[in-house]
Parts: C-alpha cells; structure tokens; sequence
C-alpha cells in the first residue's frame, strides 16, 4: 500500500482544526439558520416573550390528551415553557419531568437550545436536548466576521447542551456546491465549549474518496491551542527538524497528546502532555526528554483540586540541560498553596521551594507564609502575613545560609467621620546574619484619614472637599540604619473644575507637614492647574503650571521630593478638513539652578494630513532644545488602491546620528488573477540590514487557499529563515506568521503610529 503523502496529512489536520473549532464555538446558537434534514429552508419562527415564571408550560394544538402530568399533544403543536419555545406535529411528554418527545417537523429555540430535526427529546429543566437527523448551515454574521462562508453541519442523532455537545455520525463542510469538493465526517464529535473537542474515527473526502482517516483527535479549543500540523524547519540550535503532536484516546474527558521530535543537532525528542478533567480536579502534566549527544529532561505540573471547603492547587516545573533556557544547569520549582474559609474571613497556606544546580554553583529558596483575611463586628478588618524565609547558596568554598521572618499586619475600622489604619511591618532574622538591616520596618504606623464632607456631614460629592491625613509611627532610617519617630499632617485639595463657556480650569493642591525624633522638621507644597480653551472639537489650547517644594529636612527618603516649577502648553489647530497640526513644549523657571543650557524643554510637533479615504500621512518631530537639533523624526504613510490592496511606509530619522534609524514597507493584498501576495521589509539603519523579511503568496482554490510563507528574522530569539506551505479553508479563522516576529510580536511600520 502506497503511504499517506506528509502534506496530506498537514491538510487533514488543519481542515479538522478549523472545522471544529468553529463549529464547537457557534454549536449552542447554530439554531436560529437551521434547515431540515431534506434540505429545504425553514421559515424563521416567531418572536415570542419570555413567560413568568409561574407559568411553567403553556399547550396550544388540534388535539390533546391529558392523564396526570402525561400529555399527548397532535397537530400544529406549540409548547411554551418560560423562555423556550417548541413547534412540532407530535408531541409526547410529562409535565412533572418537563421531559418531552417532539416529532414531524420539530423546531426548539431559547435560551442556548435552538435545534431543528426529526426527532427531538427535550428537557426544558435541564436546557437539553436529544435529537435524531439534524441539519445547520452556520452563516459568518453570527461570529462577526470570523469566518467568510457558510458552515454546513450535518448529524444523524445527537444531544447538547450550553456548554457540551455530542454529535453521532457527524459531517462538515463549507462547500456550498450542489456536489461538496469535500466534506470532513467522524463516528464521533465531542465538543466541549471553550475547552477542547474529541473526534473519533475522523474521515477526510474529497469529490467523493477518503484520502485519510484517524482514529482520534483531541484539539483543545482555548488560546493555548497546540499546533497538531507537523512543524519541519532549521535553527541554529536545534539544526533541520521534524517536530509531531499526536492524540491518543483516553477514556472520560481526559485528553493525551504524546510529542515525538527530530533533531539533527540534539537528537531525538519524545514526550506527553496530559489533560486531565474531573467533578473536583483538573490540570495538565508535560514530560519531555531528547535522546542525543547530550541528555535534556523537563517536566511541568499544574494542579487545581477541591479539598474540603477550600481549594488546593500545586504548581511545579523541573529543567535539566534545558537548551532554551539554561544549557547548564538543573533548575526545579514547586509552588503549593491551600485556600479555605475560617470563621469571618479567609485563610491562605502556601510553600514554595526553588533550587538551581549547575557544577560549580548550587542555591536553594524556601519560603512558607501564611495570610489571613479576617473580618470583624464594628466594620473592623484585619490582614496578617507570615512569611519564613530561608536561602543557602554554595560555591567552591564559600558558602552562605540567612533565614527571615517577615511579619506585616494591617487592621482598618471605618467610624463615621473617618478611617483609621494601624500597620505592623517588621523583618525578624531567625539565623545568625551579619549586618542584617531591613529598611522597610514599620513598628508600628497609625493613620486616620478624613475629608472636610465626612467631617461637617455635607453630602455633596459632586463639590468642593478638602481630605486630610494624620500619621505617627517609627520607621527606619536607612542612611543612619537606625529607628525615627515620624508624625505628619497632610491636606490634599482633589482637581477642582470651574468651567464657562469654551473657557475651563482645573486645580489642585498638597500641603504636607512632617516632625521627627532626631529635632528636625519639612513641609512640602504642591499646586497644579490647567486652564483649557476650545476653538472646536480638534483645535484647542492647554496652559499648564506645576510647582512643588519643600522646605526644611527630613531623614527619611521617602518623605524628599523634588523641586517643580514648570509652565508648559500643548495647542492642536485643525486648518482644514484634511490636516491637523499639533505642538507642545514646556518652560523649565528652576532651569538655571540646575544649570540647564536652556530653560525651555523639547518641542514635540504632529501633523496629520488625510487628503482622501485612500491615502493617510501621519509625521511626529521632536526638538532638542539643549543639543538644538531635531533628533527624533518620524512619519507614517497609508495608500489604498483598488478594495484590498494596501501599503504601508514608515520611517525614523535620527538627528543625532543623522541618519535614518528605521525604514519599513508593508505590501498587502497584491492581486493577479487568483494570486494575492504580500511583502514586508524591515531595516535597520544602525546596522545596515534587514531585520526581518517576509513574503506571502496566496493562490485562490475556490474552497480553499494555498499558502506560501518565506520569513527571514535576523533579530531576535531563535532567528533563522524559515519556509512554511499550508492549504486553508476560507470560511475558517487562521493566523499566518506573516507580519509576525520570532516572539510572536507584531511587526509594523515601528513609527508609534497605526493606521
């Protein structure tokens, strides 16, 4: 038997991808397009209101039985059950399970359950149903924009829900040819929204044979989607590789991936990743190891689980030789943590343990803290931390070993007309540590906080209101290394805006006053304001003036501030339709005493001009005001010809250098015929040569596209030329790596500017 072409098997795998990511996405609401199971449209039913919810069920039809909660309804069948609603010929079911069995032309929709088909069993309770020859074509306004064609889902029976859906003998397509060019078919499609689908028994047809068939798949549906199309390419570490994902099936809902890897530089790499997924755990456990001239082992956990009335979770990760992230060393990290209720508040337990080993060095950290959240009667609450520290390191003959306890309480209580807040903040050290200094202590600190509304009772928020803060406590002097009394009052005048006509000013204000122990005293003073005049909705005048000083001594670091005192103006004039200029710059009154060149700060300057909906010109220019010289200048430019083709240009001149330190060109949608290409160019000026270079070529196969990618980083990590060929479906999202860097990050005109 002739083997399966690889590139056949990349097509299977990618349709599959596609078509079940979309089709597990829109599953839920796939009823308001749905056909009949012949292939004729149905109308679109009725709009019907919600019912109350004393109203459980309401019956119309031609003829009724009633026994009890049995019913047995016949002819022009309408069931109305609180938001949902059912039209069938036949219906059969009992009110007291809300379990009914529709037929002969059945349609449900409400609330997540929107199916039409043969036969249907509802449960309205459950939002359920189970369902027998059904039909939907999914059109691309219900995702907006996701997908440019029709998806035709077929099923002979089936049941869903919200959140999960089974579908039996399912087929896909998005051909809407009266004969399909193909159509994807599986024994099986488990389809759990937002988490991953399970096909079983996959078959691939195309004009009628089945080129490929897989026993299972598992595609996880969240944004850690894993690439099941095998990755063949060159880099400088790894050398020319083959790189595979296979599904293997596992009973339940869990979900087995297992990973073989070619390498000409390190060898053979093998793996797994496991999903798994229960009523009270779920998590994911990776291992990897290559086989080669040089051994690399990593593994990794993630574990969430319910313990109790809490919630357990452990995180670790171990790495030998990892050649990605350190080539020589044994790095191993495990993170446990328990969460529960207790009493009026909660409390968290958590340990971790880190260690790193290579041949000459080894260090391990351990730290175990506990928090407790509590609340208490009076409006009194209170936060504790514990945290045990411990670190050892080793190498060659020095080695060195410190344990801390780091203890920080917080309690906060609300009166009436203010708040207060009493904080503990102390580092204890358990071994012995030599000079051991913590500059963070605070033993401990009393605040109470109030505004001038609380305290007369003025219930005005929207007016004026001063706020003001009393604190005292010692903290430490990290100069002297030594504890200082400290007491403050502060008055803080929130932004006051005062406004007429085109004319407005906003104020604020800082007063600050502080004593310590060592006799010494500092107030400091701040002011902002603005004053804003509007010519129109993109023509408008700011001034601005920020001052701040202070005066006396403090031995505190984190009571000094800087000294202020700065005009500055920014204008923006639109002067006609299709341009708009801007400027902005500052004057610096203090400037002589830093002994500035010059008081004036840089001018930025910004021009946009748009002369038609196809053509876009963005610049932005800064002035040195010291070196006086225009050392930052930058433009955007945007033109459209036709409907889809676009090109983008920027560019950055470095005044200092004279010389441009960045040109970009972006091509898109380039057509001839049924051939699209795209081209991006990024250099560098300061090295003189492309960082990146990536060209796109697309070929229209009705149904489908073929793909050809060249991208050439020669920035980055793991950069490299790489070459990558795909057939995509059009109806189907699909990110390329085009306009993509080796990190994943976008590649743009790298101007500040996007159109």
């Amino acid at each position: 038997m002739t083997p399966t072409p690889r590139w056949l098997v990349s097509f299977a795998v990618a349709v599959l991808m596609a078509l079940c990511a979309v089709a597990s996405a829109q599953m839920p609401q796939i009823g308001n397009l749905m056909k009949s199971a012949q292939g004729e449209q149905s109308s679109p039913p009725p709009v019907i209101p919600d019912l109350p919810p004393d109203r459980a069920f309401d019956f119309s039809a031609d003829e009724s039985e009633r026994n009890g909660n049995k019913v047995h309804l016949k002819g022009n069948v309408t069931i109305k059950y609180r938001e949902f609603t059912a039209i069938c010929q036949e219906a059969i079911g009992d009110i007291g399970t809300s379990i009914f069995d529709l037929r002969g032309s059945v349609q449900v929709f409400g609330s997540g359950l929107n199916y039409i088909g043969d036969a249907v069993k509802v449960h309205f309770k459950d939002k359920t149903v189970e369902f027998v020859n059904a039909k939907t074509t999914v059109e691309p306004s219900l995702i907006k924009g996701g997908f440019q064609q029709n998806l035709i889902v077929r099923g002979a029976k089936g049941q869903g829900s919200e959140k999960r859906y089974l579908l039996d003998d399912g087929l896909c397509t998005t051909c809407d040819l009266p004969t399909p060019h193909y159509h994807l078919s599986a024994k099986q499609i488990d389809i759990i929204r937002g988490d991953r689908i399970i096909m079983r028994h996959a078959r691939l047809e195309i004009k009628g044979v089945t080129v490929l068939g897989l026993p299972y798949l598992s595609l996880p549906l969240d944004e850690n989607l894993p690439k099941y199309l095998p990755e063949v390419g060159k880099s400088a570490d790894e050398g020319y590789f083959v790189k595979t994902r296979w599904g293997i099936g596992m009973p339940g809902d869990d979900l087995l991936d297992a990973k073989v890897d070619l390498m000409s530089e390190l060898g053979v790499g093998v793996g797994a990743e496991l999903r798994y997924l229960d009523r009270i755990n779920r998590g994911t456990a990776k291992i990897y190891n290559i086989f080669g001239p040089q051994s690399v082992q990593t593994a990794s956990l993630e574990h969430l689980q319910t313990l109790g009335h809490g919630t357990f979770s452990v995180n670790g990760n171990y790495g030998n030789q990892n050649y990605l992230t350190a080539p020589e060393n044994e790095q191993f990290s495990v993170r446990g943590t328990y969460a529960f209720p207790f009493l009026s508040g909660r409390t968290r337990i958590a340990a971790n343990h880190q260690s790193n080993r290579s041949t000459n060095f080894r260090s391990t950290t351990q730290v175990l803290s506990i928090r407790d959240e509590r609340g208490w009667k009076g409006g009194l609450s209170t936060v504790v931390d514990l945290n045990l520290n411990s670190y050892d390191s080793s190498s060659g003959s020095f080695s060195q070993e410190r344990q801390v306890l780091d203890v920080n309480a917080l309690a906060t209580k609300r009166f009436t007309t203010l708040d207060a807040e009493l904080a503990y903040q102390r580092s204890i050290p358990i071994s012995e540590i030599v000079n051991f200094f913590s500059a963070t202590d605070r033993t401990p600190l009393l605040t109470l906080r109030s505004d001038y509304n609380r305290l007369f009772g003025i219930k005005n928020p929207g007016g004026f209101n001063l706020m003001a803060e009393f604190t005292v406590g010692e903290l430490i002097d990290a100069v002297k290394r030594e504890p200082i009394g400290r007491s403050t009052f502060e008055l803080i005048l929130p932004q006051q805006l005062h406004a007429s006509g085109r004319s407005s000013i906003r104020m604020a204000g800082r007063f600050k006053q502080g004593f310590y122990s060592d006799d010494t005293a500092q107030f400091t003073l701040g002011t902002d304001a603005t004053y804003r005049y509007e010519i129109n909705r993109d023509s408008f005048i700011n001034l601005r003036h920020n001052y701040l000083r202070s005066q006396g001594y403090t031995p505190l670091l984190m009571d000094r501030f800087g000294r202020t005192d700065l005009f500055g103006a920014d204008v923006s004039f639109r002067l006609h339709s299709t341009l708009l200029v801007a400027a902005q710059s500052g004057y610096d009154l203090l400037a002589r005493d830093r002994n500035l060149p010059s008081s004036w700060q840089s001018i930025g300057a910004r021009l946009e001009w748009a002369p038609s909906p196809s053509f876009q010109f963005r610049s932005s220019a800064t002035y040195d005001t010291f070196a006086q010289l225009w050392n930052n200048v930058r433009f955007d430019m945007l033109a459209l010809q036709g409907q889809s083709t676009k090109f983008y240009v920027g560019a950055r001149y470095d005044g200092t250098r004279s010389q441009f330190g960045a040109v970009n060109f972006i091509a898109e949608g380039m057509r001839w015929g049924k051939l699209t290409a795209g081209l991006l160019l990024s250099w560098n000026g300061y090295t003189e040569q492309f960082e990146s270079r990536q060209v796109s070529l697309m070929y229209d196969l009705h149904d489908a596209d073929a793909l050809l990618e060249i991208t050439d980083n020669q920035t980055g990590f793991r950069n490299g030329t790489s070459v990558a060929f795909f057939i995509r479906l059009k109806a189907m999202p699909f990110l390329t790596p085009f306009r993509h860097g080796t990190r994943g990050q976008g590649l743009g005109t790298g101007t500040g500017f996007n159109f």
